[in-house]
């Protein structure tokens, strides 16, 4: 597995100072569609231009992109952490969700996640962007969270390419 995590904060650059430089501003309220559903479509773009091209996964679908966790990306402990911090989603499941207080959660450096998307609290504000959204698997150390999301600090953990089904 290959560290990312630098192609990935280059695309976060991006995506948001897109988002509030030029597109924060024109969302008057969250019925009027149009500006986020083109901010997504580029988003999209910007993601795969940043991201896939350079890792040479360029005819990658990226539709779900923010939904499902991408299976060739999977977040993990930075070198020397032993412990994460995160808030997992209550109950797993669902388009809208309630995330729990964070807990305390012991990780070798073989823990990994599901990459799903960058998360900020508040996605119609000014964004920051400080959470990875992640999704624990079946294989992982947390078996009894297996299919919940969880959110990670983005300074706690890495991006990693998995480059072979068995990674």
């Amino acid at each position: 597995m290959r560290d990312v995590t630098d192609v990935l904060f280059e695309y976060l650059e991006a995506k948001r100072h897109l988002w509030n430089t030029h597109f924060r501003r024109h969302v008057r309220s969250l019925s009027d569609c149009s500006p986020l559903e083109e901010y997504e479509q580029i988003d999209r773009l910007l993601f795969s231009a940043i991201v896939l091209d350079p890792l040479d996964l360029g005819e990658t679908n990226v539709e779900h992109l923010g939904i499902e966790p991408l299976s060739f990306l999977r977040v993990k402990p930075r070198e020397g952490f032993t412990t994460l911090s995160i808030a997992f989603s209550v109950p797993p499941g669902g388009s809208n969700r309630l995330w729990g207080v964070p807990e305390s959660v012991q990780v070798s450096q073989n823990a990994h996640f599901g990459f799903i998307q960058f998360f900020d609290w508040d996605v119609y504000g000014f964004a920051a962007y400080p959470y990875f959204r992640v999704r624990v698997d079946r294989h992982s150390e947390l078996p009894a969270r297996s299919g919940q999301d969880g959110l990670i600090e983005t300074l706690a953990a890495a991006v990693v390419l998995v480059e072979r089904e068995s990674d």
